[in-house]
């Protein structure tokens, strides 16, 4: 199917030309380069013998055979949580002719909510006509994991007081499908630590394997605790000594005081 007729050829037998004598015209088909699958018959045409002859014509049978074509599906690849793209493919063995198109589309199990890892693409309803003899190749469509940013927010604490909520931005390609981080960030401060800046680590907080995660470290700094000193009143008479003047501390953490 597509290709061009061939050269329409006979036999000449029976008692056989002679004398250097030869046939004129030509066998004909109504098989073309455009003709379905099927068997079209080789008629006598314009061929003829010369009245020398008495010619009996046996006719033959052009057959249109399908055209062998191999559909390659395109391997592909996706970010986990993004949209499937289209499936596509190539078409290679002799090739489509006369303007033919297949029909039907690729099919994948692979989708959105899909996790990590390799999904065949199959044939799915991509079909060709009857001209055809169609081989088809899968490829693979990819889901890779979705790269997320996590920046630990920079935090403050009076000396004494509670460590706070260690807390977090998810950046990069964020969060998909309502998913969530599991474990927390993590400090060695503590209400006990003296005045410093010390480190905010990734402690146990982790994404599923569906995320290639990077972690992005800041500082929890602890500041002066503030103390209130109250002197004590006191009185004295006119040439006595000072009298021991006394005082309140509030504020005092930890257990601690003066």
């Amino acid at each position: 199917y597509g290709d061009a007729v061939p050269s329409l050829t006979y036999s000449v037998s029976g008692s056989g030309l002679v004398n250097g004598d030869a046939l004129s015209g030509a066998l004909e088909t109504s098989a073309n380069a455009s003709s379905n699958t099927g068997s079209y018959a080789i008629t006598q045409g314009t061929l003829a013998a010369s009245s020398n002859y008495a010619m009996t014509y046996v006719g033959g049978t052009a057959t249109v055979t399908p055209r062998p074509i191999s559909v390659s599906a395109n391997n592909q690849s996706i970010v986990y949580g993004d949209a499937l793209p289209t499936l596509t493919y190539s078409v290679g063995g002799s090739g489509l002719v006369n303007g033919d198109t297949l029909s039907g589309v690729l099919d994948t199990s692979a989708a959105a909510l899909s996790s990590i890892g390799d999904y065949a693409v199959t044939q799915g309803t991509l079909a060709a006509s009857s001209n055809y003899a169609m081989t088809y190749v899968g490829g693979t469509m990819t889901v890779a994991p979705r790269p997320i940013t996590v920046n630990a927010n920079s935090q403050s604490m009076l000396y004494g007081d509670a460590v706070p909520a260690l807390t977090y931005t998810v950046g990069g390609r964020g969060l998909v499908q309502g998913d969530v981080l599991s474990g927390a960030l993590a400090t060695p401060a503590t209400s006990f630590s003296d005045v410093n800046a010390y480190a905010i680590t990734r402690g146990s907080l982790a994404a599923s394997s569906n995320y290639t995660l990077t972690y992005v470290g800041s500082t929890m700094t602890i500041t002066p605790a503030t103390l209130s000193v109250t002197a004590g009143s006191g009185t004295m008479i006119y040439g006595d000594g000072l009298p021991l003047l006394g005082h309140i501390i509030s504020g005092w953490k930890n257990g601690q005081n003066d």
